[in-house]
């Protein structure tokens, strides 16, 4: 009888168990996840942080996180690289009561893109493992990869080519930062011009000579249309990496930039339009836009856009055309918007040994990438 007794207590203490886990294991309990950064560039390594808190008097012996998220996030970890878009990650923990755990997933962002990571699943059990819990939750959390800066040795050259532009007179005002040389003082200078050094080598007034900046902007405008179907996106993701180079080089030089693309925002399904500008949240902000674009979703016809932004826009602006995308529509409309008085640049990537040739823009500047994304 006492035997008895005792299994019977024992039964009904696995019942009780069961039951309060059942109805008790998420009270008090939260699994969050954070990246340490919003933001980084294509190829940065930065860290996911799984943080779990139970407060309570309940232990959870086993706590099974699993989540989904983008191949395009490489997990340290990880035994191979997932050949799928997405795959699920899952991660297993002892939770004592009354205890937080912090596990640091160190990560490699392999392409540029805007990841989210909202649904999380709970899996866990009783002490005895006669019940399996579940639990559906959320935890939004979002990453930015901006695109990879191209290296500046690389883009020296074109550069240089490029501020020459810019060092234009077309809208001239006096640079005092452009040192432009040394003459001789006339009476409207003004004493603060005087190079005090000079005039007292040759015993006469001589004045420092200013050069001249262009009062003007810079605007991008991105094309990701494609030559055909089945082009590899490579020459998509280059144009938005010469993109995101240029804005950087500019707005460091103090020049607002501003971009006009066909590219979609993933979430928005809108074209992206920013206007000109050059202070620090102005450059976040275009990383941030960059960063969003699909390059899975169909894109208007540039020319469209052209044809609609040339009787909006000033001339003033020094357009940079960045496109793969060369069918001679396109090449005429340049040549209309530059019959009109705009100052386009057009950057064409291509791939080694393509031959590329434009009818009516010879001075096109032809950007190489081979088919890993190598710029040179």
């Amino acid at each position: 009888m006492q035997i008895i007794s005792i299994l019977f207590v024992v039964l009904a203490l696995c019942l009780l168990q069961g039951y309060l886990y059942a109805k008790k294991w998420l009270d008090h309990l939260s699994v969050d996840l954070a990246f340490e950064k919003n933001g980084v560039f294509e190829g940065d390594q930065v860290a996911l942080k799984e943080i779990i808190r139970n407060q309570k008097w309940m232990p959870l012996l086993w706590l099974s996180i699993k989540f989904q998220v983008s191949n395009n996030l490489l997990f340290h970890d990880q035994a191979s690289v997932p050949t799928s878009d997405h795959y699920y990650r899952y991660d297993l923990f002892s939770v004592l009561f009354y205890q937080k755990i912090v596990k640091t997933l160190p990560i490699t962002c392999r392409k540029r893109g805007f990841y989210v990571i909202k649904d999380l699943q709970l899996f866990s059990g009783d002490l005895l493992g006669f019940n399996k819990l579940l639990h559906n939750t959320s935890s939004l959390t979002y990453l930015y990869v901006y695109p990879k800066l191209l290296p500046i040795d690389q883009l020296l050259v074109p550069f240089q080519k490029m501020m020459g532009e810019i060092l234009t007179r077309r809208f001239i005002i006096e640079d005092p930062f452009e040192f432009g040389g040394i003459r001789e003082y006339v009476s409207y200078d003004s004493l603060k011009t005087v190079n005090w050094k000079a005039t007292a080598k040759t015993g006469h007034l001589k004045v420092n000579i200013h050069d001249y900046t262009a009062s003007q902007e810079i605007m991008i405008l991105l094309n990701l249309q494609q030559e055909n179907l089945w082009e590899l996106d490579e020459f998509q993701e280059e144009s938005i990496r010469i993109a995101a180079s240029l804005a950087t080089y500019y707005m460091d030089q103090g020049i607002p930039v501003g971009l006009i693309t066909n590219g979609l925002d993933t979430s928005t399904k809108e074209e992206i339009h920013i206007p000109c500008g050059s202070h620090p949240e102005h450059i976040q902000t275009f990383y941030e836009n960059l960063a969003l674009i699909d390059t899975t979703l169909p894109v208007r016809d540039f020319t469209e856009i052209l044809q609609e932004e040339i009787p909006l826009q000033s001339t003033e602006p020094l357009w940079f055309l960045v496109s793969h995308y060369h069918e001679l529509h396109l090449e005429e409309e340049v040549l209309k918007a530059r019959s009109m008085g705009f100052t386009v640049q057009w950057i064409i990537p291509k791939k080694p040994n393509q031959q590329i040739l434009l009818e009516q823009i010879p001075d096109a500047l032809l950007w190489e990438v081979d088919e890993y994304g190598n710029a040179y």
